[in-house]
């Protein structure tokens, strides 16, 4: 089979139940924010082996992840790779739907075939004949024909759950089973009453209903209502399935799961949101997601740009080492499954600007950027001489960065930029190790004045020249660097006093002078 892979198809075809509402549009990714699921998608493309996820640690492959990258690129418009997963995936279909017969003999997964035939159908495939197998005939003769309820036909015990439920009533919806009508009216019994769906689909009779809002669950309550999008007929149930994902939201935007924030349940949710309009949610989970996607603008670079953290401690560990064998898998599913909410993440809504110390600050240490007018939790990377940094903005769109000011006495320019290719510059004053000239007379009597001379200052650079215990004088250094100290007491006994100048960093910007005090006249 070859999946119709026009643009204008794929963005439109991700969601809905009937087959009338498979031109239902798709949250369509703002241009400003498109630069965050275009990242992610690139990312989880070049981790595909020939069109398929293949798990390195334990080496396998893992169909049902290639197949939520296929969606993700078609509800992104992402033809070509679509493209590739779909072509790879179809001849893998039979192992993973369990390859037994439907009502037959071996292994059949229930979850697997409506989740393969959905995918199926939104590629532009035929779902009936894929590579010989009709995944239609056999949801049908998994659900349920008195409940509507799917199920495992497995050795092993039923695993269907809600989620699975919700890509039957779709698949079979999108293929005018006769079926549908009873799949869709068991998925909506599993709504509890405050609005979210239960992540089990209990026994399975007849009628059966959440009715315990302690069981609602976020990921199964976003995917209904993805899957359910542009169906008149489930439209108040995704109305109120928005509105308990809308309370249950933490206000950095984030969702948990089994008491986790994470980016799959945050950006399941997120999508779900902004399908149903819910627009400041969908942003505020949108943004928390971003905080937690690998960029690199500017100058910066890294190798896993687009790729999605599950959590913040994965994020931490990838800044340090990169993403391992054993935890790429981790942020593939992530990625896949929170990519398309990045497209309500929210724009910048003043200039960048970037501010640093206002005074001169000494060579080789740390000093701090202020970065101002990010957008929220955007990435923004700070560089000198072709050499970065990056730092992830918090919620308020700022973010202090330390840059190295390197040795030398320099003014040394800082260019910061975001994800969006903004830029703004800011310059430092550093002053370097140095040995200041300075000049006294070379001999005074005691209790005579005389003036101290300093050179090699920086301008405006503040000197100090400590006369005598108390008498601590300063001044600042004209534009030639240089610092004259008038009236300076000659009140040492009679032999050698030595005067040392300093800079603003005494301890590497300094001289001296010796001057010989004579005995006062009697």
């Amino acid at each position: 089979m070859t999946p119709r892979t026009s643009r204008r198809a794929a963005r439109t075809a991700f969601v809905g139940l009937a087959a009338a509402a498979l031109g239902g549009s798709l949250l369509a990714a703002p241009a400003s924010a498109a630069g965050e699921t275009d990242a992610a998608i690139a990312w989880a493309d070049s981790q595909l082996v020939d069109g398929l996820v293949v798990n390195q640690q334990f080496d396998f492959t893992d169909v049902g992840l290639s197949i939520d990258v296929g969606l993700l690129a078609l509800a992104a418009g992402e033809d070509q790779v679509a493209q590739r997963v779909f072509d790879a995936v179809v001849p893998q279909i039979e192992n993973y739907v369990g390859g037994g017969e439907a009502g037959g003999d071996g292994e059949v997964y229930a979850s697997s075939v409506a989740k393969a035939a959905r995918f199926v159908q939104l590629a532009g495939g035929d779902p009936t004949d894929v590579s010989g197998r009709d995944l239609i005939t056999d949801l049908e003769v998994l659900t349920d024909d008195e409940t509507g309820r799917i199920g495992d036909q497995s050795e092993f015990g039923d695993f269907a759950a809600v989620i699975g439920q919700s890509f039957a009533a779709a698949a079979l919806a999108a293929a005018g089973s006769p079926e549908a009508e009873r799949a869709l009216s068991l998925l909506l019994d599993q709504q509890c009453p405050g609005g979210g769906f239960r992540a089990g689909l209990g026994g399975g009779d007849a009628g059966a209903t959440c009715t315990d809002d302690d069981l609602a669950n976020v990921d199964s309550t976003a995917l209904a209502v993805q899957l359910l999008a542009g169906a008149d007929i489930a439209a108040e149930a995704r109305a109120a399935a928005a509105g308990w994902l809308t309370e249950e939201q933490s206000a950095d935007g984030s969702y948990a799961e089994l008491g986790a924030e994470n980016t799959n349940s945050t950006g399941l949710a997120g999508y779900a949101l902004a399908l149903e309009g819910r627009e400041a949610a969908a942003t505020r989970a949108a943004d928390y997601v971003r905080g937690l996607q690998v960029r690199a603008p500017g100058v910066c670079t890294d190798p896993d740009e687009g790729a999605v953290a599950f959590d913040r401690a994965g994020f931490d560990t990838q800044k340090l080492e990169g993403i391992s064998e054993s935890s790429v898998d981790q942020f593939l599913r992530a990625t896949a499954q929170a990519g398309l909410s990045l497209g309500a993440a929210s724009d910048p809504t003043s200039d960048l600007t970037a501010t640093g110390p206002s005074r001169y600050v000494r060579a080789q240490t740390l000093q701090p950027v202020l970065v101002s007018g990010l957008a929220s939790r955007d990435t923004v990377c700070v560089s000198n001489n072709g050499f970065g940094i990056d730092e992830v903005a918090g919620i308020d769109g700022t973010s202090t960065l330390r840059v190295t000011t390197g040795p030398g006495t320099a003014t040394r320019t800082y260019t910061v930029e975001d994800t969006y290719g903004r830029t703004s510059e800011v310059s430092m004053d550093v002053l370097g190790r140095t040995r200041l000239d300075v000049t006294t007379p070379d001999r005074r009597r005691k209790g005579a004045k005389m003036r101290v001379v300093a050179t090699g200052l920086a301008p405006g650079e503040q000197a100090s020249l400590v006369v005598s215990r108390g008498d601590r004088r300063t001044a600042s250094a004209n534009d030639a660097g240089r610092v004259v100290f008038r009236g300076v007491d000659v009140a040492r006994p009679a032999g050698t006093r030595t005067y040392v100048v300093r800079g603003e960093f005494g301890r590497i910007r300094k001289g001296s002078d010796t001057v010989r005090v004579l005995r006062a006249r009697s």
